[in-house]
């Protein structure tokens, strides 16, 4: 079983593989900015001033807040036209989803997350992405856990 801590920002794998990874209030959005020569730079965004509420669902003038708690399960990795390599998280009948859904285990991008989980890589570790898609291709179809925050 997998394991999600919102609060602690940490993703969890069964042989205890842990990843910083964020999740609602448009955090984990990559930028793309320019230096001062015109060189394009990537600029990642861990953490910003992002709605904490976990049953905020987005709108178009309001980020959606973090992955709703409960029980999930992980689909294998497949590509997503709009999010690249992405897990489907499915929610178990239990869970309180207060009308939100859609929710993924995917990469950093413009948007960042509106309840995803945006993993940011492994200390050290410059292909993080890569290694989890390829531990949860591994592991899926599995079950996510997930503490809340907020």
């Amino acid at each position: 079983m997998l394991h999600y801590d919102a609060t602690t920002e940490i993703l969890t794998l069964p042989d205890g593989t842990v990843f910083r990874a964020v999740s609602g209030g448009g955090r984990g959005a990559r930028r793309v900015r320019r230096n001062g020569a015109g060189r394009r730079l990537a600029t990642r965004l861990l953490a910003v001033d992002g709605e904490r509420d976990w049953t905020v669902k987005a709108t178009e003038t309001r980020r959606g807040g973090p992955l709703p708690p409960g029980l999930y399960l992980v689909h294998p990795p497949s590509r997503h036209p709009r999010l690249g390599l992405a897990c489907f998280l499915e929610p178990y009948p239990g869970n309180e989803m207060q009308g939100r859904d859609d929710f993924w285990i995917h990469g950093p991008g413009p948007r960042g997350s509106d309840g995803c989980i945006v993993p940011l890589g492994r200390p050290g570790q410059r292909r993080g992405l890569h290694h989890l898609m390829a531990a949860l291709a591994r592991l899926a179809p599995t079950t996510l856990r997930v503490n809340g925050a907020g």
